[in-house]
């Protein structure tokens, strides 16, 4: 994982890297509307490279993200999501937990895709190509 900013200082180190714009401006509007809403201390933001693993993520979040907290039990993919937006170059999955913790993941929509998050995504998004 490229970043994982989940405070002010970690929000603070990944902002003073080099980021893509696109994702510096995802980045900041996520932070924003959590602030706004008062949830900046129970959000947490994590960047993936297009080459981690789905194993990243599920070190992450606590399950495996190809197939959910659920596991795939029915043989059937069931989205662990709340939101799934696509943006230039990212994906923005939302997943809450209890009633007011937030993981906002950034799959890139770039590079290599070896876990298949991306293409999960695209899949799930509508913006698969046919």
């Amino acid at each position: 994982m490229t970043y994982v900013i989940y405070d002010d200082a970690t929000l603070e180190a990944a902002l003073a890297t080099p980021l893509d714009a696109n994702l510096r401006d995802l980045v900041n509007r996520i932070v924003s509307h959590a602030r706004m809403s008062g949830l900046w201390g129970l959000t947490c933001i994590a960047v993936l490279e297009p080459v981690d693993g789905k194993e990243d993520l599920e070190q992450l979040l606590g399950f495996d993200p190809m197939t959910g907290p659920l596991g795939d039990a029915d043989g059937e993919f069931t989205p662990w999501w709340d939101w799934l937006e696509h943006h230039p170059g990212y994906f923005e999955v939302l997943h809450t937990t209890g009633t007011e913790f937030a993981y906002f993941v950034l799959v890139p929509d770039f590079g290599p895709d070896p876990a298949g998050l991306a293409e999960l995504c695209r899949r799930n998004s509508g913006t698969l190509e046919s």
